[in-house]
């Protein structure tokens, strides 16, 4: 879709040519020459209205300013998106920025209100069009005959499972080691040491197991979705699976929402059990209790309830950190700086949100445990 232009003259009595829409690929229209070359004089350009740009379209504008110069007539930008900053700024007709001056009365409080209301609105429309998307895909078109790409489904498995339990193994059995220590700062005082087994089976699997996963998948798996999914876009390989008539949100979203969806619960467990091995070697080898004693306390401690809490709260986690990740990816614009930006505030979100629900979530059975 090529762009709209139209021109106006100004209080001072310049021409003023506004573009609006997409300048993209050959969106770049031959209307803008036209306009430019018919207009005498000084020209004001207002670039505020360009919701998308490539360098194919920003090409074609510097070759017309470009002409403009050799015609030794004048131009100034009136206003520039920021798409369309973001490349110039790249180019020699930086300096030309530096000069841009916005002519358009200054905006009012309620407009400023309904500008924010309408982004709100339409992210939000977004977020819902993609969490109903990728619960279709990933809990309703296998049982209906569409399928989903097992291949790609596993290969998530092994990448953000498998692949990470070394890492987590390891920040476990420090937890662990960690709480035993504290427990018994405080418990043998009293002479309790024994319930050390009781703090560290109950924290870890109703707690820190889940939650400790969930931060490292986070940072780990939750960036590299919104990375590689925000580079497909920005590549515009996305369009190409829809050009194609493939459906994003099944060859891309669900294997990876699904993957994370059994990796996580997986993590957790393993976790759990190497954080209990390092709270037994604290209670054990450095408090001196009895092997025997701490294991019968940690299976009397530790319920059928505590590990089903902690793995309802990790397949949480793993839809939470899943979601936001492909949202970010999915919707970035813009160039290589946008994906760093998005792959950031997919980490900051999905962090922000795990520990709400987490909260949300122990108060839940806080209440009606």
């Amino acid at each position: 879709m090529p762009p709209i232009v139209t021109t106006e003259t100004s209080a001072e009595g310049k021409v003023i040519i506004r573009v609006e829409g997409p300048l993209i690929l050959d969106g770049y229209s031959p209307d803008l020459n036209d306009v430019v070359k018919r207009t005498e004089g000084n020209i004001l350009l207002d670039l505020g209205g360009v919701t998308e740009v490539n360098t194919i379209g920003i090409a074609a504008l510097l070759e017309l300013l470009s002409e403009l110069k050799v015609m030794n007539r004048k131009f100034q930008f009136l206003s520039v998106s920021d798409p369309v900053r973001e490349l110039l700024e790249m180019v020699p007709q930086k300096a030309a920025l530096d000069q841009t001056r916005d002519l358009r009365p200054p905006e009012g409080i309620f407009e400023h209100i309904g500008d924010e209301t309408y982004i709100l609105l339409d992210h939000l429309t977004q977020v819902i069009n993609l969490v109903a998307n990728s619960l279709y895909w990933c809990f309703i078109a296998p049982f209906s005959g569409r399928g989903i790409k097992v291949n790609y489904f596993l290969q998530q498995v092994s990448r953000n499972g498998v692949e990470a339990i070394p890492i987590v193994s390891l920040i476990m059995f420090v937890v662990g080691l960690i709480m035993a220590l504290q427990a018994d700062y405080q418990l043998r005082r009293m002479g309790a040491s024994i319930y050390i087994a009781d703090l560290v089976g109950v924290g870890l699997t109703r707690e820190l197991g889940p939650l400790m996963a969930a931060v490292i998948l986070s940072g780990r798996s939750g960036a590299a979705m919104a990375a590689e999914i925000g580079t497909m876009r920005v590549t515009e390989e996305i369009d190409a699976l829809v050009t194609m008539g493939m459906n994003p949100f099944k060859f891309l979203i669900a294997p990876r929402v699904l993957g994370l969806l059994v990796a996580l619960p997986g993590l957790a467990l393993i976790g759990n059990v190497i954080g209990l091995f390092g709270g037994y070697l604290i209670g054990v080898f450095y408090v001196g209790l009895p092997s025997a004693a701490y294991l019968g306390e940690t299976r009397l401690a530790v319920s059928f309830a505590d590990i089903f809490t902690g793995l309802f709260k990790s397949a949480a986690f793993a839809m939470i950190i899943a979601l936001v990740g492909c949202y970010k990816g999915y919707h970035v614009k813009g160039g290589p700086q946008e994906i760093g930006k998005a792959t950031t505030s997919a980490v900051v979100l999905s962090l922000f949100l795990v520990v709400l629900a987490d909260g949300f979530f122990t108060y839940l059975f806080y209440l009606f445990g």
